[in-house]
């Protein structure tokens, strides 16, 4: 510090100088006054430099490279100092206190010091001998993505890498041991084209090393069956060659969802079951095929066999060719048979000869059918179509697929049904349970005993008196015989049954049932009449037991009977027998008349008039 100090004091006394011999040196010229004998040349600046244990220190100067002059700087001139004005000597060490420097992989140990002011270190005694602690790698190969590491050491303590194991002085770098991988070697995995029935994959590639997989294949989906019978004209794959069976067809024609249709275009065969202008169904493996507006150059029938090409498609509720061709018309043969209802019936064509019991389709034959006797033809089906007899009394039966003829025939004893309701039957005003009345309605009479009919208020009639066992009938008497009676009932309280007894025309009980039970949930009750012949009376007796003290057990809003009417076929009369009767009448009577009324099955009157001339109307 104190030579620091004499030096600024000698700067500053040197400035004073040269700011003195410049007063008095004209122009002030001090640099020249001062080194008059030497033009100087001045070296680049000399940097400060502190002292140290090892080395003087000095400030910053120049130099004249002429004289060897030392020179520091103030302001812009340059003034000449000595060197001891400048620098300081040499710094004496600071040691330290001998210590132990254990040894490292790199420097050897041992008793050491060191100084405080310069880092210098001084040694005595053995050293202890430096040394890594090496641990051997072995190599690891390259692969095809990843690097591989050469042979090498490793230092446990300071984790620096040799190539030498012995002495450990080739150090190398992680990256020297790297080696490089090798690569993928690739392979290209062709193209695979698809085909009709198989799936095809796009362009790949492999590693033929690691077998890594470079470039995926995609798969290409199979291309699927071409079909054109529309140009071919049948359903063979216009790629492959293969058939496709109608039943195929039709699978995937109903698997479509609705608005879907198959790709390219089919041939199907099959049996027209409808046919109404240019529309048409046909029948395929069971399915409804349905033709909308088709093209045929040839008329067919329903029952036809027809092939048709064209797109299929599912269209709102129908599997259907949209505007197909129709190519092909075949009529087959079906089978043409007979049935009726009962036996004993004959068919045969107009001419008589037998009918046919097979025909090629839209065959049509005129046949006659004649039922047995006492029977007649109520109702002819063709394929359960109605169809009328012509005026000749034939019947037209036209081959339509196979083709079944019902033959339906009834008795020309008819049933007719007659009916009693309620307020209709109520020609009496009715209003307890003891009473007796008749009711006529058209041409049938009709007795009844002990029912209340509320004044007519009613739509059926009450029997069954409170607080007793009470007995009502309801009888009829009819010319025709009765083949069944039904009572119409709804229950109310107590118990009651019912039972009917005919009785002849000479007062005999021909017939009396059992007692029917008539109870809750009962609604009707029927009779069925056998062995009844004309002009009987039938009763209908009810017994009803009612121990409430409320009338009424049941209610009877209607009653029917059925009766079996006669369709008489009129014989030709026998002219001999006519005359002897009418001459035995004209003993009696100049003029006859005989008159038989009747109705007949259709509700007309037949009479016959004027016989004694022959004049017979029906």
């Amino acid at each position: 510090m104190k030579k620091l100090l004499k030096i600024f004091a000698v700067m500053f006394i040197v400035s004073v100088a040269l700011l003195a011999v410049a007063a008095y040196v004209p122009n002030g010229d001090v640099a020249d006054a001062v080194t008059a004998d030497c033009t100087h040349e001045y070296s680049e600046v000399v940097l400060a430099q502190q002292p140290s244990c090892t080395q003087e220190g000095w400030l910053e100067h120049y130099t004249c490279t002429l004289c060897g002059k030392y020179f520091v700087k103030v302001g812009e001139d340059m003034v000449e100092v000595d060197w001891e004005d400048i620098s300081s000597p040499v710094l004496v060490h600071k040691w330290s206190d001998w210590f132990v420097k254990p040894a490292t992989c790199t420097e050897n140990g041992g008793e050491m010091r060191y100084c405080a002011l310069c880092g210098k270190t001084e040694h005595r005694g053995e050293p202890i001998g430096a040394g890594h602690n090496l641990t051997h790698h072995e190599a690891v190969s390259a692969t095809c993505t990843a690097v591989g590491t050469k042979a090498h050491y490793e230092c446990s303590v300071c984790h620096k890498l040799f190539v030498d194991g012995e002495s450990g002085k080739v150090e190398v770098s992680a990256e020297e041991l790297v080696i490089p991988a090798t690569g993928h070697t690739v392979v290209v995995d062709e193209a695979v084209e698809p085909t009709c029935t198989e799936t095809g994959l796009t362009e790949g590639s492999h590693c033929s090393v690691c077998n890594e997989v470079l470039v995926s294949q995609e798969v290409i989906p199979a291309t699927g069956h071409t079909y054109d019978a529309v140009t071919t004209g049948n359903n063979v794959c216009t790629v492959c060659e293969h058939e496709i069976t109608q039943a195929e067809i039709v699978e995937k024609l109903y698997a479509l969802e609705r608005g879907e249709a198959l790709d390219g275009t089919y041939l199907l065969t099959g049996i027209v079951t409808n046919l109404d202008g240019t529309n048409a169904t046909i029948i395929v493996e069971e399915k409804e095929i349905y033709l909308y507006s088709f093209k045929s150059a040839d008329a067919f029938l329903v029952g036809d066999s027809v092939s048709v090409v064209g797109t299929l498609k599912h269209f709102d509720n129908y599997y259907e060719f949209d505007a197909g061709t129709v190519t092909e018309v075949t009529h087959p043969e079906y089978t043409l048979t007979f049935g009726a209802n009962v036996e004993g019936y004959t068919v045969t064509l107009a001419d008589g000869s037998p009918v046919p019991t097979s025909a090629t389709n839209g065959t049509t034959y005129e046949v006659k059918i004649t039922a047995p006797k006492g029977y007649k033809v109520a109702n002819v089906t063709v394929n359960e179509t109605v169809v009328d007899m012509s005026e000749s009394g034939t019947y037209s039966v036209t081959v339509c697929g196979e083709t079944t003829v019902h033959v339906e025939i009834v008795s020309k004893m008819s049933q007719q049904e007659v009916a009693l309701t309620f307020p209709d039957g109520n020609s009496a005003k009715i209003s307890s349970y003891t009473n007796e009345w008749s009711v006529t309605l058209g041409e049938n009479t009709w007795n009844i005993t002990n029912a209340n009919n509320y004044n007519n208020g009613w739509d059926y009639i009450r029997i069954g008196a409170k607080s007793s066992t009470s007995t009502s009938t309801i009888s009829f008497t009819s010319e025709k015989s009765v083949s069944k009676i039904v009572v119409y009932t709804a229950y109310i309280r107590g118990s009651a049954t019912a039972t009917l007894s005919v009785v002849n025309s000479q007062g005999e009980t021909i017939l009396s049932t059992e007692p029917q039970t008539i109870g809750n949930g009962t609604e009707s009750v029927a009779f069925d009449v056998s062995g009844a012949k004309q002009n009987c009376t039938y009763v209908l007796t009810f017994v009803c037991t009612n121990t409430n003290s409320k009338h009424g057990v049941i209610d009877i809003s209607k009653v029917t009977y059925t009766s079996v009417v006669c369709e008489h076929e009129w014989g030709t009369w026998a002219h001999s027998q006519i005359r002897r009767h009418l001459h035995r009448k004209r003993n009696r009577k100049s003029h006859l008349r005989l008159v038989r009324s009747g109705r007949s099955s259709h509700g007309r009157r037949t009479s016959w008039t004027h016989l004694g001339r022959l004049d017979v109307q029906r």
